[in-house]
């Protein structure tokens, strides 16, 4: 098996990436999807950390974005409070709805990075509109039903990747930079 989507930098969570670091790649614009990246996919309401993380990345001149496949009614219960932006049924790794949305919040593309918990949707939809990306651990090991195969994918894609050392941990990055 050939692994033809990679990320540009992994880490084990959205929660521990420096804001600085990202500051430093020049990004702008963080788009982090919701299910199993920002909060686990069976909560309704954010973990008191996601508003410390969304506040810690606007503090940093970021502007924190809410990706999702999930339905609108999820999405917007979830972000409801959050003071973010948010977008849902985005159908990744189909890129035609990425782009609908980041041209409505006419954004570059150079200055945005997108993080996520799955190659073959998050990962995957980067690549095609050429943007960074920032592949996690998912949150949690149980997933919705739809989201089981791209998993079992996902598991062996990343083994792959790790075995042909193409995996950069965004601290291994930041620390280079800094040398």
């Amino acid at each position: 098996m050939k692994v033809k989507y990679i990320p540009t930098y992994t880490a084990e969570s959205v929660f521990e990436i420096a804001p600085a670091f990202l500051v430093s790649k020049g990004y702008k614009a963080i788009f982090i999807d919701l299910d199993n990246t920002l909060d686990n996919c069976r909560d309704s309401e954010p973990a008191p950390r996601v508003g410390e993380l969304l506040t810690s990345l606007k503090r940093a001149g970021l502007t924190p974005y809410i990706t999702s496949n999930n339905s609108g009614r999820r999405v917007k219960k979830y972000a409801k409070g959050l003071d973010v932006v948010y977008t849902y049924r985005l159908m990744k790794p189909f890129k035609r709805r990425f782009e609908k949305f980041i041209t409505s919040q006419n954004l570059n593309k150079n200055d945005i990075v997108i993080v996520g918990d799955q190659i073959y949707t998050d990962i995957e939809v980067a690549s095609k509109l050429h943007i960074d990306s920032i592949l996690t651990t998912p949150i949690r090991k149980g997933d919705q039903i739809f989201t089981i195969i791209n998993r079992k994918r996902d598991t062996k894609a990343r083994k792959i990747l790790e075995s042909e050392n193409k995996l950069r941990d965004w601290r291994e990055v930041w620390q280079e930079q800094k040398d």
